[in-house]
C-alpha cells in the first residue's frame, strides 16, 4: 500500500449547509489523493459487467453519489465503502472500487440498486445510509444499513476467520446477521393502523366493544419479545388478539383493545408495545 494515499468518503449533511457546502458546491463520491491531501482525484466505481457509477470523466447530471462511510482492513489489505442507493464496494488501491458480490443483507441486489450512470441510484435500493467498521487484529468487518425512510435493514458480520496472517477466504459475504433491536427504537420499525381509537361514551363499569389495531414490521429484521399492554382505563383483549412474541418482517398482527370507563370525563390511554 502506497504510504502518502488517503481515500476520502463525501456524503452531504444539514451541517454541510451552515457551512456554505450546500449540494450545489460539492460533488459528492469516493476521492483519493496520491500524495497525502496536497492533490485530490475522484474514484473509478465500478458495478458488474463494467458499467461505471462514477470517474473522473463521468458527466453528471446530478451532485454525485452520496458515500456514507469507507474504511480501510489491514488484515485483508482492502478498502470498503458504502455507497447510498448503491450498495458496499472494495478497492485494494483506492483508485478503483468494484461492487462486492455478496452485499449484506437480501435487498441489495442489482435489480434493486441500478447503476444509473451519471445520476444517483434508485431509491428502491435499500440503502440510504451504510455505516462500516472493522476490527484491525480479526479482520472483522461489520456493516449497518437504513434505508430511504430510515428503517433498519440489518447488521450484518463478515468473519475473517484468520488462518496465519490472512482470511480463511478472500470473498468477503456478510453472512452473520447480528440482532441489533437495542440500536433502534423499536417504534421506528413498527407502524400501527389506526393511530388512535376513539371508543366514544361508555357508562362508569361497562366494557365496550373489542376494537383492532394492526401493527406492521416495517424494518428488516424480525422483532422479538413483543409483548403489548395498554395504560389507563383500557385493557388487551386476548381472545380478539393475533399477536405473539414475534413478528416477521413485513408482517401484520391485531391487538384487540377495550375500554371500561373508571370515572366520568376524558379518559385515555396509551399502548405499550
Amino acid at each position: 500500500m502506497t504510504p502518502n494515499l488517503v481515500v476520502a468518503a463525501v456524503s452531504q449533511a444539514a451541517e454541510g449547509i451552515e457551512a456554505n457546502a450546500g449540494t450545489t458546491l460539492s460533488m459528492m463520491g469516493i476521492y483519493y489523493s496520491p500524495n497525502a491531501g496536497q492533490t485530490w482525484y475522484m474514484a473509478t466505481i465500478t458495478d458488474p459487467g463494467g458499467n461505471i457509477i462514477q470517474s473522473n470523466q463521468t458527466v453528471f447530471q446530478t451532485r454525485g453519489n452520496a458515500v456514507t462511510s469507507v474504511v480501510w482492513n489491514p488484515v485483508r489489505q482492502m478498502f470498503f465503502a458504502a455507497v447510498r442507493f448503491h450498495g458496499y464496494y472494495q478497492s485494494s488501491d483506492g483508485m478503483n472500487w468494484t461492487r462486492l458480490a455478496k452485499q449484506p443483507g437480501g435487498g441489495l441486489t442489482t435489480a434493486y440498486c441500478p447503476t444509473n450512470q451519471g445520476s444517483n441510484g434508485s431509491p428502491a435500493c435499500p440503502i440510504f445510509r451504510g455505516a462500516l467498521v472493522v476490527q484491525p487484529v480479526t479482520g472483522d468487518m461489520f456493516a449497518l444499513t437504513t434505508d430511504l425512510n430510515n428503517l433498519d435493514q440489518g447488521l450484518w458480520q463478515d468473519a475473517c476467520a484468520l488462518s496465519g496472517s490472512t482470511c480463511s477466504s478472500a470473498t468477503v459475504t456478510f453472512a452473520n446477521q447480528i440482532a441489533d433491536t437495542a440500536l433502534e427504537g423499536r417504534q421506528r420499525r413498527l407502524s400501527a393502523t389506526p393511530a388512535s381509537i376513539d371508543f366514544g361514551s361508555y357508562a362508569r363499569g361497562q366494557t365496550s366493544a373489542v376494537q383492532k389495531v394492526t401493527l406492521t414490521n416495517n424494518g428488516g429484521v424480525p422483532l422479538s419479545t413483543l409483548n403489548a399492554t395498554v395504560t389507563g382505563d383500557f385493557a388487551i383483549s386476548a381472545m380478539a388478539s393475533t399477536c405473539g412474541s414475534t413478528l416477521a418482517v413485513k408482517a401484520q398482527c391485531q391487538i384487540g383493545v377495550v375500554f371500561t370507563p373508571s370515572q366520568g370525563g376524558l379518559r385515555t390511554g396509551v399502548p405499550l408495545l
